[in-house]
C-alpha cells in the first residue's frame, strides 16, 4: 500500500543510522514493527503484573545445572 506521509529528517536519518536500514521504506517497517512489539510487552506485562526475583548467580548456576 502506498501512503505519502511527512516525516522528521533527522529522526528518520538517525534511525537509518541506528538500524543501518538501507531504504526509508526499510526503517519505516522496521520501526512499525518494533513499535507493535513494545506495545504488545508492555501489555502482557501489565496483565502478568510484577514479580521481585531475588536470586543470586550462584542459585541460577545451581538452577541451570540442574537440566
Amino acid at each position: 500500500m502506498r501512503t505519502t506521509i511527512q516525516v522528521d529528517e533527522r529522526v528518520l536519518k538517525e534511525a537509518m543510522e541506528l538500524t543501518r536500514a538501507k531504504t526509508k521504506r526499510e526503517v519505516i517497517q522496521l520501526s512499525l514493527k518494533e513499535l507493535v512489539r513494545n506495545r504488545r510487552l508492555k501489555r502482557l506485562r501489565e496483565r502478568l503484573g510484577h514479580t521481585e526475583l531475588e536470586i543470586d548467580l550462584a542459585a541460577l548456576e545451581e538452577i541451570r545445572g540442574q537440566d
